[in-house]
């Protein structure tokens, strides 16, 4: 037998060991092709202690037996076990070699496809469509990002895009079975198929004390009947794995006002109530409740309405025809004005043509040259900046609960405070420039840049304000004359009636009979007068019936 004798020192012991010095060893099972020096090397070089002084604890005879090679059992044992002692695995080169090329096309293809999920993570983010997949890639790849050709297209985006949201579901149902206490978000819409669908959210609080209000599903609706939301509602839930055990950590829920929902016999909320053991806190969404109160106190401004349709229809007349907008934008080049100051020249202009548009323009001119119009622009102008502040705060991702009341509370005072005119509201200051601006002979307005543009205003003092019986007792205690008492005539100054509104005069208001019943005048006091209508024969205290005050006290007008 042919054998090399190699010796290794350590502080403990000395150690013999003998190896066949052969190209080729075989074991029964296998061939083990190492030359000797490289089998040498390996083994000194796995087989240092953490002093670096190299040792073996176990020996490995392998022999041939008359030229023919052949591996007791015993030896190959042997082997095996110095091997596992030692935690060697030993890998031939080629294999070595194979195994380096695949870590290294892993490393690659790991780089692109973190690009590409990165990728269609934007894609989701932004809401983009998925053929801009490819062209997102295209981009990045321009720019210097290495990327491979493969799975750049919209189906791979789609998945990809799935795989992201199941590995955030994973995450989300791993959070909710962590935490303690968990609330319900839910709200119906209509998408562009005309569909009703149903979007659930998931509030709750971390370990760390945080809140999270994490998306669960948006879902076609079954119906849109108590039975049919809450079914829907069940179903997201159970994606997560929220069964009727996770559901005894609900607290509370958040939902819109509508019957289906609040309603107190069969709504959603008592359904929920009945599947969970503790009382559960059903809560009407604020903004929503802020919308609805807002629309309420609309109807108690039939003007209001008027108002808003005639909004629109400037803004439809200008806003969906190119020809139109480029007029106004022409005009407004020449003269070195804002747009939207030559609103009316430009009207005036259309209504000088025929047809639709031109009928329309008359129609929009006749309400927005007015008076009241102008001032109730300013006037919700002052409003809606209120209102816009309290839904936006409303809105807000980290608004609690214990603010929802002190944020109201702010908003009515902030609205009482334009009664006084403190801070000096958008409404007053138009008041003081159209004080400046408006010439009562010719009934015009100068408004725009340096004053350049003349508006011609009709009706410009009359204003539907109710008054109630006190309000009109005070307001009688102005006239001059106890003789004539405004509210003890069977008609007042109003359209239609004995007396009507002639001019100021003197810092006195001029009132007169029509000229068909002759040339009587009354004067008042300039500090405040109520031009209205009460029923023939009616008397003070029916005045809260047929009262319509169509002049606000002299000084608010700013006449």
């Amino acid at each position: 037998m042919l054998a090399k004798r190699c010796t290794f020192h350590n502080s403990a012991s000395l150690e013999w060991i003998y190896i066949c010095y052969f190209k080729k060893m075989e074991l029964k099972r296998g061939f083990l092709r190492m030359s000797w020096d490289s089998y040498l090397d390996n083994l000194i070089a796995q087989t240092k202690d953490a002093s670096g002084t190299a040792h073996a604890d176990k020996a490995c005879i392998i022999g041939v037996d008359g030229g023919a090679k052949w591996t007791s059992d015993g030896h190959a044992n042997a082997f095996k076990a110095w091997q596992k002692n030692n935690q060697l695995e030993y890998q031939p080169p080629i294999k070595k070699a194979v195994q380096q090329m695949i870590t290294s096309l892993d490393e690659k293809n790991r780089h692109h496809l973190r690009v590409l999920t990165n990728t269609a993570y934007f894609v989701g983010k932004e809401e983009l469509a998925f053929r801009k997949f490819g062209s997102l890639c295209d981009l990045q790849e321009k720019n210097g990002v290495k990327m491979e050709s493969m799975y750049r297209n919209e189906k791979m985006c789609s998945q990809f895009i799935a795989s992201i949201a199941g590995v955030e579901k994973e995450k989300t149902k791993r959070e909710v079975r962590e935490t303690r206490f968990l609330s319900l978000l839910s709200d119906s819409s209509t998408d562009a198929g005309i569909i009703e669908q149903e979007a659930v959210f998931v509030r709750y609080v971390d370990k760390q004390g945080r809140p999270w209000t994490k998306f669960l599903d948006i879902i076609p609706l079954e119906s849109a009947t108590a039975d049919g939301v809450c079914n829907t509602i069940t179903t997201s839930l159970e994606k997560i794995d929220i069964d009727e055990e996770m559901l005894k950590k609900l607290v509370g829920c958040n939902f819109d006002g509508a019957s289906v929902i609040m309603g107190k016999k069969s709504g959603i909320a008592v359904q929920i109530q009945e599947k969970v053991p503790q009382p559960v806190v059903i809560l009407h969404r604020v903004a929503h409740n802020l919308e609805l109160a807002v629309l309420n106190a609309v109807k108690t401004i039939p003007y209001l309405e008027n108002f808003h349709k005639t909004i629109r229809q400037v803004f439809k007349l200008n806003c969906y025809s190119p020809k139109k907008r480029r007029e106004v934008d022409a005009v407004s080049e020449i003269l070195d004005e804002n747009p939207a100051h030559f609103s009316i020249a430009h009207l005036e202009q259309v209504s000088s043509g025929k047809g639709e548009d031109g009928a329309k323009a008359k129609g929009i001119l006749k309400q927005i040259t007015t008076g009241k119009f102008a001032r109730f622009l300013y006037f919700m102008l002052d409003v809606t900046a209120v209102l816009k502040e309290l839904s936006e705060s409303f809105q807000r991702a980290g608004l609690f609960i214990t603010d929802v009341a002190k944020k109201l509370d702010t908003a009515i005072a902030n609205l009482e405070l334009l009664k006084n005119d403190k801070p000096p509201t958008e409404l007053s200051k138009f008041q003081t420039k159209f004080k400046s601006s408006y010439d009562e002979e010719k009934k015009i307005l100068l408004n725009g840049k340096n004053n350049s543009q003349e508006v011609s205003l009709k009706d410009n003092s009359k204003v539907q304000i109710s008054l109630d019986t006190s309000e009109c007792a005070k307001i009688a205690g102005c006239f001059k004359s106890k003789d004539f008492s405004p509210f003890m005539t069977s008609g007042i100054f109003a359209e239609g009636t004995k007396y009507q509104f002639l001019r100021v005069e003197d810092e006195k208001l001029v009132l007169g009979k029509k000229k068909e019943q002759g040339a009587i005048s009354l004067q008042c006091s300039k500090t405040a007068v109520v031009i209205g209508h009460c029923p023939e024969g009616g008397q003070q205290g029916n005045l809260n019936k047929g009262v319509a005050v169509i002049a606000e006290y002299l000084e608010s007008l700013g006449m």
